[in-house]
């Protein structure tokens, strides 16, 4: 429901037109995933997406998209209905700006699990490479576990060694950069020249590092 919710609280409740529906008892296994853009009493808000085109979207519907488009799932093609809600509410300040409408609501399954069919595309991340470029120059990735998923040769591609299991979905050299999709999480990453360590995180946003 991306929508406001500031007239729900004059809403007077009315009964049920029947008393029992020919489904109710199918109805009993039904697995139910609601999420609403704002909390009761709030103002959802939309606005035009730079990587949409430009267009004007609702933030959550924009959100939910992107979440199912970019991020790989952790399991094949299918996102549960438990990862989506973390990703939503942990990267929902990430994806939609500082200034959005306070975190959706989401309400998960009593029991069981929902599965979500999911791109896995990975979200985006860049390295700036610098102005004046080294003539040697070697970027590693590493996972939370510090175990090495990438080591790039940042002028010659040739050279790159790339565990695809792991968290890159993709990557590419271009204009003055390297530029990958990522599953969504916190990595490492070592450059040889200058030599330098640090963390940085995957959330849904256009992140990047100038190296």
């Amino acid at each position: 429901m991306d929508c406001c919710r500031d007239s729900e609280i004059a809403r007077v409740p009315r009964a049920a037109a029947y008393r029992d529906t020919p489904d109710d008892d199918l109805a009993v296994d039904v697995q139910l995933l609601s999420i609403y853009a704002v909390p009761k009493g709030g103002k959802a808000q939309e606005r035009a997406v730079v990587e949409r085109e430009g267009k004007v979207y609702g933030l959550l519907t924009h959100a939910f998209l992107k979440l199912l488009d970019e991020p790989s799932p952790a399991s094949g093609s299918t996102v549960t209905a438990t990862e989506l809600k973390l990703q939503l509410l942990n990267n929902w300040t990430a994806i939609c700006g500082a200034d959005a409408a306070p975190r959706p609501e989401v309400y998960l399954p009593p029991s069981g699990e929902i599965l979500l069919a999911a791109k896995g595309l990975g979200s985006p991340f860049s390295f700036i490479l610098p102005a004046t470029p080294p003539t040697v120059m070697t970027l590693e990735l590493l996972d939370t576990s510090f175990k090495s998923i990438a080591t790039f040769n940042l002028y010659d591609p040739a050279k790159d060694v790339v565990d695809k299991d792991a968290g890159v979905v993709s990557y590419e050299h271009k204009d003055g950069a390297l530029k990958l999709r990522m599953k969504i999480g916190l990595y490492q990453y070592k450059v040889n020249v200058p030599s330098k360590t640090d963390t940085f995180k995957v959330d849904g946003s256009d992140g990047n590092v100038q190296l």
